[in-house]
C-alpha cells in the first residue's frame, strides 16, 4: 500500500469524489488497465485536489481528514510490532495529515526491515522534499535504482507509466535542488519547473493567451496534463506545480481553466512571479474580451427556435379563415350559390 498509489485510486466524478488510502480494488483515476493515461475534467480535478489538501487543515475537520486520522489511531499506536505493509500505510496518512517528522520515523523504521522496497524509498524521498531536504533526490533516485517491474494492485502497463512519473518527479527534485543550491534557498522563484523542455511562447515568440506555438507544442507529451494533474495530486501544496497546470491549459485553448488557476496561485495560495503576474493578466483580459464578443454577437432567430413556433403559430391563425374565405369563393363560382355548407 502506497499514499501515491491510495491516490492514484481516487475515483473522479463531478457531485461525488472518493477518495482514500489505495486497496487493490480501487481503479487510478488518471490512467486505465491499458496503460492509457487522460487527465481528469479541470472541474472534478480541482474538487479532487482541494479535498486532498483539506486533509492537512484541522479547522476544517473534513470527513476525509477524520477517516486519515482515525488510521493514525489505529497505526500509531502499534508501529513497533505493525508489518511493513502497515507502516507503508501509516506513513501515507501521516504524509497527507503533513506529520513530516512522524512519517520519517515510520519510514526509517520500514527500510529497516526491508531496505529494497520501492515503496518504502520514494515515501522517504517524498517526507524529505516536503521538509525541504535536499537529500530527498538521492533517495528518489535510490527507489528508481531498484528497477521494480510492478506495483500493488497495478497493471503492468499503470506500472510503467507510474514509474515514469516517478522519473519525472526524480528530474523535479534535481532541478530545485540545482536551483536552491545556484541561487541559495531562499531565492524567489521565477520561472516554471523546467520538467518539460518546452517554452510557453506562441508564434509570435512571446507569451500569447489561449495557444502556443506549434513547435513547442510538439515538444509536450500527449499526457502532459495528465502527468502534472499526478504530481499535484502527490503534492498538492505545491504552488509552482499548479501554476504550470494553468499553463497547460491556456496552451489547450482552455482560458476559463487557465484563469482560474492562475488567480488561485496568487490569491489563494501566495504565490507571486513576475511572470506568472503578466501571464495572469494576459489570460484574464483574454477570457474578458472572449466573453464580451459572446454577449455582442448580434441576436438572430436561429439562435431561438422557440421564436419560429410562435411566428408559425400566429400565422396560422390569420391564414386560417383567409383560405376558409378563399375556398368559398372557389366553390360558388364551380357550383353556385348552393347550400353546401360553407
Amino acid at each position: 500500500m502506497c499514499w501515491r498509489w491510495a491516490i492514484a485510486g481516487i475515483i473522479g466524478v463531478v457531485s461525488i469524489v472518493h477518495a482514500g488510502i489505495y486497496s487493490p480494488d480501487e481503479e487510478p483515476a488518471l490512467i486505465d488497465k491499458e496503460g492509457k493515461a487522460k487527465a481528469l475534467p479541470f472541474e472534478t480535478f480541482r474538487v479532487v485536489l482541494e479535498d486532498y489538501r483539506q486533509i492537512a487543515v484541522p479547522v476544517l475537520n473534513s470527513q476525509q481528514r477524520q477517516s486519515y486520522l482515525k488510521i493514525r489511531e489505529e497505526l500509531f499506536s502499534k508501529r513497533s510490532r505493525a508489518t511493513t505493509e502497515e507502516l507503508i500505510r501509516l506513513s501515507a496518512v501521516l504524509l497527507r495529515l503533513r506529520e513530516f517528522e512522524n512519517a520519517l520515523e515510520v519510514l526509517q523504521l520500514a527500510r529497516s526491515r526491508d531496505p529494497r522496497n520501492f515503496v518504502v524509498q520514494s515515501h522517504l524521498a517524498m517526507a524529505l522534499h516536503m521538509m525541504g531536504d535536499p537529500n530527498a533526490a538521492r533517495y528518489q533516485d535510490g527507489a528508481l535504482s531498484l528497477r521494480v517491474r510492478e506495483l500493488p494492485g497495478l497493471s503492468p502497463e499503470q506500472t510503467t507509466w507510474f514509474l515514469r512519473v516517478e522519473k519525472i518527479f526524480y528530474d523535479l527534485l534535481k532541478s530545485r535542488f540545482r536551483e536552491q543550491r545556484d541561487r541559495g534557498p531562499r531565492a524567489p522563484v521565477e520561472t516554471l519547473d523546467p520538467i518539460f523542455p518546452v517554452n510557453f511562447v506562441g508564434e509570435s515568440g512571446n507569451f500569447e493567451p489561449g495557444t502556443i506555438a506549434q513547435a513547442e507544442r510538439a515538444k509536450l507529451p500527449d499526457d502532459a496534463m495528465a502527468i502534472v494533474q499526478q504530481l499535484l495530486l502527490w503534492m498538492p501544496e505545491d504552488a509552482r506545480l499548479y501554476w504550470l497546470l494553468g499553463e497547460l491549459y491556456n496552451a489547450q485553448g482552455d482560458l476559463k481553466a487557465a484563469s482560474t488557476i492562475l488567480d488561485q496561485c496568487e490569491d489563494a495560495r501566495r504565490f507571486y512571479t513576475p511572470q506568472l503576474r503578466a501571464h495572469r493578466i494576459a489570460v484574464k483580459d483574454a477570457l474578458a474580451s472572449q466573453m464580451t464578443r459572446v454577449e455582442q454577437k448580434p441576436a438572430s432567430w436561429l439562435d431561438h427556435p422557440e421564436i419560429l413556433w410562435a411566428a408559425g403559430a400566429i400565422a396560422l391563425l390569420i391564414l386560417t379563415p383567409l383560405v376558409y374565405l378563399q375556398l368559398r369563393q372557389v366553390r360558388r363560382k364551380w357550383f353556385g350559390d348552393c347550400q353546401t355548407g360553407l
